[in-house]
């Protein structure tokens, strides 16, 4: 039960004819200590009325009425208040029929001559319907994370599989184009494929970024320091016929995140807003620090309570139903016409938001616009830097054995392919047992190159094992999962060298040459 429903004073609906009866279960009520709010009503369409308007958390009825019966009140009231308890305190029931009223729906009855149980009945009725209600929400809510972790991962597993195959496909488009010269047909086709490839790849990102697999490059970022840099690209964005405000907050504490990620989910959210308004309206971008309420903490996952940082998008568009904000974080899922969205936008930013340690909070009616908040726990302890990205250069001639182990086939052939042609000698094994083998029986080994998660044996196993006899081996992990996000026993240890797929020839190349301290102006790192 939330504590503000534990604190309020109950809700009580009395529907009585009589006004001296209406007083005598008032002064019974005070009499028993019973903090409440009352109303009154004595025709169905009173009723009815207060039903609605009043929201009470109990309902006290009169069985028998001159305008109005008490069980007609009760199936009235059963077919959209079910959940609310309802008490029949009446002077004519007869045994036979509180028995048929309780078999109907109802949740107790007194007599008016007996009322000096009326407080315990109806603290008990209220408290027992709170906690069902509230057993309920939680039940919605593990019901709700479950899903989303469920779809997650199936969203990371097909984009793992996509990016071992846009490994291959990005690394022989790379390879052909090598031969072939620019304003050639063959040239501009292999680019194509190549954009294409990146394309793709930026969709899988997106369904990493949904799992929670992604690759980040967290450091302590200035909110609003991102939010003013983004101003110019947001407003040509929206268009003019769009109102863009601002409201950024003064005193924020930095938070640590990737800030190329950040603004995604800014540019996201913000797209999001003008696609729904498509006659213009007004969206504004704030900034703030400021603590989830108690709503917040029972209705968002992943909420924790004190001071956050509080990024919000606020649009004056069309809303949303309770049913799309059940759905709005899903992958694919999209209320545009065919062709005008991935469904991906929503899905990015709740993803991204949930791996980097925060969580999102949304209010929306339809008509009335919607609001996203977005809260990321302040940063803490010292800055990390990203290594700014190396500079493309012709990568030398290489030498050296390396132990290739990977169970995609396409991703091993474009691998063995590339490294043999740089001068490598190259030992391939479709599996970590295998792998195990053929080490053995080779008399050097300078590098395992290995892909993280495999059937049987996985690379942390495999590599554990090899150094058993090769303690001086190089190792490199390879995967379509970033390195923190794999199953728990198989993540790569700290600081291990990592490639993410998909990665073009280049990036392998360097990747292995900085390793074995053969890249231009690298030394060894042993």
């Amino acid at each position: 039960m939330k504590v503000d429903d534990k604190l309020r004073p109950f809700r009580i609906l009395v529907l009585e004819d009589e006004e001296d009866d209406f007083d005598l279960l008032v002064r019974q009520l005070h009499r028993e200590g019973i903090s409440f709010q009352t109303r009154r009503a004595q025709t169905e369409n009173d009723f009815m009325r207060e039903l609605g308007e009043f929201t009470p958390d109990i309902v006290i009825s009169d069985y028998a009425m001159p305008a109005f019966n008490g069980l007609a009140a009760l199936r009235i009231h059963l077919k959209s208040h079910s959940e609310i308890p309802f008490l029949f305190v009446s002077g004519t029931i007869g045994e036979e029929t509180a028995v048929q009223a309780l078999k109907e729906g109802a949740t107790d009855y007194l007599l008016k001559g007996h009322l000096m149980r009326l407080g315990q009945a109806v603290r008990r009725a209220v408290e027992e319907s709170r906690a069902r209600v509230d057993k309920k929400r939680l039940e919605l809510e593990l019901y709700h994370s479950q899903k989303m972790e469920a779809i997650g991962r199936l969203a990371g597993g097909v984009a793992h599989d996509f990016n071992n195959l846009l490994t291959a496909i990005m690394g022989y488009a790379e390879l052909l184009s090598n031969g072939v010269k620019a304003g050639d047909p063959t040239f501009e086709g292999l680019d194509e494929i190549r954009k294409a490839g990146r394309r793709a790849a930026e969709l899988t990102r997106q369904l990493l970024a949904f799992g929670r697999k992604q690759v980040l490059s967290p450091r302590k970022t200035d909110v609003n320091e991102i939010l003013a840099g983004l101003l110019k690209l947001v407003a040509r964005l929206i268009g003019e016929d769009i109102l863009l405000k601002t409201q950024l907050g003064s005193g924020l504490k930095d938070v640590f995140v990737d800030p190329g990620q950040l603004e995604q989910i800014i540019m996201n959210l913000v797209v999001n807003s003008r696609d729904a308004m498509p006659r213009g309206g007004t969206i504004i971008l704030s900034s703030r620090m400021s603590e989830p309420d108690t709503r917040v903490l029972g209705s968002c996952e992943g909420a924790r309570p004190g001071r956050h940082v509080v990024v919000e998008v606020i649009d004056t568009g069309t809303g949303m139903t309770p049913e799309t904000m059940s759905r709005m974080f899903e992958p694919f899922f999209t209320t545009k016409e065919v062709g005008k969205g991935t469904g991906l936008g929503l899905a990015t930013v709740y993803g991204i938001v949930r791996q980097s340690g925060g969580f999102i909070d949304v209010e929306s009616t339809p008509g009335h616009g919607s609001v996203f908040r977005v809260f990321f726990p302040p940063a803490v302890g010292a800055t990390v830097h990203a290594p700014p990205p190396p500079a493309p250069v012709a990568l030398p001639p290489g030498t050296g054995n390396i132990l290739l182990v990977e169970d995609e086939e396409v991703v091993r052939k474009i691998a063995v392919q590339v490294l043999r042609a740089k001068g490598y000698n190259v030992i391939e094994a479709a599996s970590g047992v295998s792998a195990v083998s053929l080490a053995r029986e080779q008399t050097t080994l300078d590098l395992l190159l290995t892909d993280l998660v495999m059937p049987k044996m996985g690379g942390r196993e495999l590599a554990t094992l090899i150094r058993e006899d090769r303690p001086d081996i190089r190792v490199v992990y390879m995967s379509g999962y970033s390195a923190d996000s794999v199953m728990e026993g198989a993540a790569p240890e700290a600081g291990a060298a990592f490639l993410n797929k998909p990665f073009t020839p280049q990036e392998l190349l360097r990747m292995v040459q900085e390793q074995l301290g053969q890249a231009k102006g690298k030394g060894g790192a042993r």
